[in-house]
């Protein structure tokens, strides 16, 4: 079997809890995210397109969102559905659930239970987030 090649790498400050890829609008690489859920509780964003073009990490960052409070990111997973490609879920080993819209350069940061200051906290280490296959809205 060949040796894989390197295509692209990121130095960060911390280590990966999870990592995330999104497709973009119709496979497109200029329009794919790269969601890093780090063991701080940050989630990046990045840009593959530019990672593959030997861009620093600070080019090829679109954002960094700082939700998860005492504890690290421990799942992540985009939405499935074309229409709802942007929203990226995560869970962190705190037991807060956030999701994250990242459209047209703009990031924002939702709470599936409506309180955008504390998150969902379900208490327990979320080891796993999923959108339902069917309905673009619903999350477990």
């Amino acid at each position: 079997m060949p040796e894989p090649t390197l295509l692209g790498s990121i130095k960060t400050t911390t280590r990966f809890g999870s990592l995330a890829w999104s497709k973009g609008s119709g496979g497109d690489l200029n329009s794919s995210i790269l969601a890093g859920g780090m063991l701080d509780g940050t989630v990046n964003l990045w840009k593959p397109s530019s990672l593959l073009t030997g861009a620093s990490h600070e080019d090829a960052l679109l954002a960094s969102v700082q939700k998860h409070q005492n504890g690290g990111v421990s799942s992540m997973k985009f939405n499935p559905h074309s229409d709802s490609a942007n929203l990226l879920a995560t869970g962190g080993s705190s037991g807060q659930v956030w999701m994250i819209s990242a459209e047209g350069g703009i990031v924002n940061t939702y709470s599936p239970s409506g309180d955008d200051t504390n998150g969902c906290n379900l208490g327990g280490e979320v080891t796993q987030v999923a959108w339902n296959s069917q309905v673009s809205h619903i999350l477990a």
